[in-house]
């Protein structure tokens, strides 16, 4: 599975960032590598329990218990991601550098979508914000933005950490 995947390149960047001649323009890539990796294994356990409560629902599965507990899943790792945002960049609104906007635009409206999906089917605990404008495409707005942006991100964060 993918997110084990994950794990075992963050296990390598640990190693490589152990390495006492690693110059520190190095340590920086790999530490935002690393930050990369948690977040995109955040939003692939998102997606999974996201599309999980999807299927349920559409195989008429009615054990409110499973449903709430893969809407909770869900919804718990789409607000790590949110976290590591908030706790690792110096601005959590629109990245210009990259061209995108997450943060406080991007990651909450899709953490809302969850919620108007889930709300209807397991209630009270899932309450979309009215604030918060609607998606359209959310069960693969995880997988879109690893595929699409992750990787940009990526690429644009070595340049962005070189010092003058």
């Amino acid at each position: 599975m993918m997110a084990d995947q994950i794990d075992a390149v963050l296990c390598g960047i640990e190693a490589i960032m152990q390495s006492p001649r690693l110059p520190a323009a190095a340590v920086e890539c790999a530490q935002a590598t690393q930050l990369m990796a948690r977040r995109m294994k955040e939003v692939i356990w998102a997606g999974i329990y996201y599309n999980r409560f999807l299927e349920a629902r559409e195989d008429g599965i009615t054990d409110a218990e499973l449903l709430r507990r893969l809407a909770e899943k869900a919804i718990f790792h789409a607000e790590e991601d949110y976290r590591l945002i908030k706790e690792n960049y110096f601005d959590s609104g629109d990245h210009t550098w990259t061209g995108v906007a997450i943060g406080e635009y991007y990651i909450p409206q899709v953490i809302n979508e969850y919620k108007n999906v889930f709300h209807p089917v397991v209630g009270a605990g899932f309450e979309p914000d009215p604030a918060v404008s609607r998606i359209v495409g959310g069960e693969s707005l995880p997988w879109e933005w690893l595929l699409e942006w992750g990787p940009r991100i990526a690429k644009a964060k070595p340049t962005a950490a070189i010092r003058k």
